[in-house]
C-alpha cells in the first residue's frame, strides 16, 4: 500500500478573484432579500456595499488549502481527511476512469459511478497528475476498469 500526503493547488488569483466576486455578489443578494423579508424594507445601499466588501475582503485573504491523504493499494483507492475516509473506490467495482483538467489542475478521477453522477455528485476519487507515480496509478485504475468490465 502507497500513502501520498496531498494538498489541493490554490487556482491562479485571476480565477480566485472572479469566483470570490461572484460568490459576494450572490451572498449580498441573497442577504438584501432576507433582510426584506424579515424586516419588511429593503436595506441601505451603503450598509450592503461594506457588508460586500468585508465579505470579499475575508473570502479573498482567507486562503484554504485542503490536505489529504490518498492511499493506493490492490483493493483500491481511499481518500483520507484526518484520517477519516472521506471516498474510496473498490477494485472491483470501478465504472470511470478519465482525465479531468489541463496544466497543473489535471488529475485522474476513479469512480464506482458513471460520468453524470461522478460529475454531478462527486462519486469518484481525484489522483493529481503532479504525483511521481501518476502512470502508474494510471495504468493500475485503466487495469480495474477493463477487469470491471469483463465482470459484469
Amino acid at each position: 500500500m502507497a500513502t501520498y500526503h496531498l494538498s489541493q493547488p490554490m487556482p491562479p488569483p485571476e480565477k480566485r478573484l472572479f469566483a470570490v466576486l461572484v460568490a459576494t455578489v450572490c451572498w449580498v443578494a441573497l442577504y438584501a432579500v432576507i433582510w426584506r423579508i424579515v424586516s419588511g424594507r429593503w436595506q441601505g445601499l451603503g450598509m450592503l456595499a461594506a457588508l460586500g466588501a468585508v465579505y470579499f475582503a475575508v473570502t479573498f485573504l482567507w486562503k484554504r488549502r485542503v490536505r489529504y491523504d490518498l492511499e493506493v493499494d490492490d483493493d483500491g483507492l481511499r481518500m483520507l481527511r484526518n484520517g477519516i475516509v472521506k471516498s474510496k473506490v473498490a477494485r472491483s467495482r470501478v465504472v470511470y476512469v478519465k482525465e479531468w483538467g489541463t496544466g497543473s489542475f489535471r488529475r485522474l478521477v476513479v469512480s464506482e459511478r458513471g460520468p453524470v453522477f461522478t460529475r454531478c455528485l462527486w462519486g469518484g476519487v481525484g489522483v493529481p497528475a503532479s504525483l511521481p507515480e501518476y502512470d502508474q496509478i494510471k495504468t493500475r485504475a485503466l487495469g480495474w476498469l477493463e477487469e470491471s468490465e469483463a465482470n459484469r
